[in-house]
């Protein structure tokens, strides 16, 4: 019975005009989307390249300054663009390092104005690009949403309903029957929809993905039609709880807009009030009057040891900062997570190496390589001094006092024997799973509560 129920629940759907209408939208709007972001892929990539042998070639000309050295290190591991960024959008991890005496600000790219960040073009910082979480959390959300509002109370305002249930079929069945047939007409588009966007991504663009991108990809597919059955049920628990089709619509529409649109809003206020910290205008003062107290207290004729107390209160000071950011943002994450679609968000965004727990470890993992990284090129520069009578400069030129010499009259290079990849290591993909578990178990907890909801809500209704 439960078979029969939902096969003419999908049949039904599928041979509607809403189904028509999501299958269309689904293509249409992830296709778009996946094209551009393939676009703006290229582009990065084509900026990588020559930003990397810009880079590369500047060592090859005689730069040694470990600075030159880290910058093109952490540039070609972090900067490079990945293949699941055609599907899923997001801020790419930043890396900020104080480098040396003076506190050399080196991002991820480079501290060059030209590559101070990934390129990104104007069109897609304008107009934005229609990733797959915008999918899911969006489009797919409201499809389910419009198949599943009137899934019980429609058929009782035509009476259907308690024709079905005179005949002995028990309401469970009923139930069990309409979410499976229903669940699947809408996850029909989705899936389609998505074989068509891998189609243009690696055959018709030629992007390549590995085997660990297919297994991130197989993953989000699975999740997001997690996602679209907690909106479904969510329909058909209103549905159940209402007598019309009309009052049904109305309020799955404001659950839908609150959970889909206003969630985050609500979290990033919820995180900025219940966290204490300073403000971005204070923490700007605070590390600019830093150095006007320490030179005020030491002097100009101590400027060595006022510029590593400098930089030792300005990097406390940042450190502090950031992990007050990085609190706030865990607090609006866990208030996030009462919306499966932020919840989507989340575990798209961590598959694709852009979570924040990624970042921090990141940051962690690169502070120890430049820590590593300065001490070597110090203990250099100390022989350089030594041997050569001379020192060599931060940034790759080496200077000598006036009367010094090198061996054989050529200057020394600093070959580093540290290297990035002795402390980095990136994540695979359980350890990136492993960070969203939370979101994962969320939308695991709504699809259980609101189906358990739905049927104890469903064997109280009146059907009279």
């Amino acid at each position: 019975m439960i078979r029969t129920i939902a096969k003419k629940e999908f049949l039904e759907n599928v041979l509607s005009r809403k189904f028509l209408l999501a299958f269309i939208l689904a293509v249409i709007i992830l296709g778009t989307g996946v094209v551009a972001m393939c676009s703006s892929y290229e582009e990065k990539k084509d900026w990588y390249d020559t930003q990397l042998n810009s880079l590369e070639q500047q060592l090859e000309n005689g730069t040694s300054g470990y600075t030159a050295i880290a910058e093109t290190e952490l540039f070609k591991v972090l900067e490079e663009p990945g293949a699941l960024s055609t599907l899923i959008s997001g801020q790419q991890t930043t890396v900020q390092l104080g480098l040396g005496t003076v506190g050399t600000m080196l991002t991820a790219a480079s501290s060059s104005e030209e590559t101070s960040s990934s390129y990104t073009s104007p069109l897609w910082e304008r107009f934005g690009m229609l990733d797959l979480t915008f999918i899911i959390g969006f489009l797919m959300s409201l499809m389910a949403i419009i198949f599943s509002y009137n899934s019980i109370s429609g058929e009782k305002e035509n009476g259907t309903l308690k024709l079905t249930l005179t005949n002995s079929v028990p309401k469970d069945h009923v139930l069990l029957g309409k979410y499976i047939g229903g669940t699947a007409s809408v996850l029909l588009p989705f899936v389609l929809s998505m074989i068509i966007a891998l189609s243009i991504v690696a055959v018709v663009v030629g992007i390549p993905f590995s085997s660990a991108d297919y297994l991130a990809i197989g993953v989000l597919v699975l999740v997001g039609c997690a996602t679209i059955s907690a909106f479904y049920l969510l329909g058909v628990l209103v549905s159940s709880l209402t007598k019309r089709s009309a009052v049904s619509l109305l309020v799955c529409l404001f659950i839908w807009i609150f959970l889909a649109q206003g969630i985050g809003n609500v979290a990033s206020l919820t995180a900025t009030a219940t966290t204490s910290g300073m403000s971005y205008d204070e923490y700007r003062q605070e590390y600019l009057s830093i150095s006007q107290e320490v030179m005020r207290e030491y002097g100009r004729e101590n400027m060595r040891q006022a510029l590593e107390i400098i930089q030792e209160r300005q990097t406390a000071l940042a450190t502090e900062f950031r992990a007050q950011q990085e609190a706030q943002l865990n607090v609006a994450l866990s208030v996030s997570m009462i919306s499966p679609a932020e919840s989507y968000t989340n575990v798209g965004q961590a598959l694709a190496g852009l979570s924040s727990a990624e970042g921090e470890q990141i940051q962690e993992q690169v502070s120890d390589y430049i820590a590593a990284l300065s001490k070597e090129y110090t203990e250099w520069a100390a022989a350089q001094r030594e041997n050569q009578g001379g020192f060599p400069g931060q940034d790759g030129e080496n200077f000598f006092r006036p009367g010094g010499v090198t061996n054989g009259g050529t200057s020394e290079t600093f070959t580093p024997t540290v290297h990035l990849e002795d402390y980095y290591q990136p994540w695979g993909i359980s350890e990136r799973v492993g960070s969203v578990t939370n979101d994962l178990v969320a939308i695991v907890m709504f699809n259980i509560l609101l189906f358990v909801g739905a049927y104890v809500a469903f064997l109280r209704y009146d059907v009279r």
